[in-house]
């Protein structure tokens, strides 16, 4: 059964983001011409050229002057007057808001950064200690992070907020199996399946602890109800379960 459950685990959905790149169009330069040779120069450009030496003249003069008054001028505003002091800079605390939380610990937990979205889940589930969504995904963090015996508590505890709750129930079942608790986690998952007729996971868990236990017959209704609830199921995942039920099915 090591096959069908590394199937699993690999059968996840790649995502790829488009990286569009927008360009401005060059500018032409502007290009200026000279006249030509021989043109003859008129009395107006006479003149232009008088009054360019003119006010040349007058910006060495000034200029000097100028550049002192401006020194003098930014010397006397650089210095802070009597008895003002800086103000300082205001820093944005940490949010709790409780929806930004849960935005930025699914982000962290899609992109697999397991520790980094743990205190975030340890933050909601403090700041709602009733939300058993938070609290169940806080255990496949933790579970993540082979903190095995954390995972089964926080379970229990979305167990605890809502005991309907099918899906803390089958995670609690699997990681129960995992650790060789065969007769919890066959009550945890029996529990689940029962609690959700339409979720077709614990079906399949129960169906490989059940062929563990040599209850071939049990394992293949459950293996059967699994392939029924899962229409889009993987082809190739889909494949190994219909040989590994055929293959029951003939030794019952």
């Amino acid at each position: 059964m090591s096959i069908i459950l590394e199937a699993l685990k690999k059968a996840e959905r790649e995502r790829a983001t488009p990286d569009g790149r927008g360009e401005n169009a060059p500018i032409a330069p502007l290009i200026l011409r000279e006249p030509g040779k021989g043109a003859s120069i008129p009395l107006v450009a006479i003149l232009s050229v008088v009054l360019v030496v003119a006010s040349a003249a007058a910006v060495l003069f000034v200029a000097p002057l100028g550049k002192k008054w401006m020194a003098q001028r930014s010397s006397q505003q650089s210095k802070p007057a009597a008895g003002t002091q800086p103000t300082p800079t205001a820093t944005t605390p940490p949010t709790t808001d409780p929806s930004l939380l849960k935005a930025r610990a699914l982000e962290l937990f899609s992109k697999g950064d397991f520790a980094g979205s743990l205190p975030l889940w340890q933050e909601l589930t403090a700041v709602l200690p009733g939300d058993f969504e938070a609290i169940n995904n806080l255990g496949l963090v933790l579970k993540k992070l082979n903190r095995a015996d954390e995972a089964v508590s926080a379970y229990e505890r979305a167990i605890a907020a809502n005991p309907s709750y099918a899906v803390a129930r089958n995670n609690l079942g699997v990681l129960l199996m995992e650790q060789g608790k065969m007769e919890k986690a066959e009550s945890h998952l029996k529990q689940a399946s029962e609690l959700d007729h339409g979720y077709a996971n614990p079906h399949l868990h129960l169906a490989i602890l059940l062929e563990k236990q040599k209850k071939k017959g049990e394992a293949a209704v459950h293996f059967r109800e699994f392939l029924n609830l899962s229409p889009l199921l993987a082809p190739d995942l889909k494949e190994k379960i219909t040989s590994r039920l055929a293959r029951l099915n003939g030794e019952v």
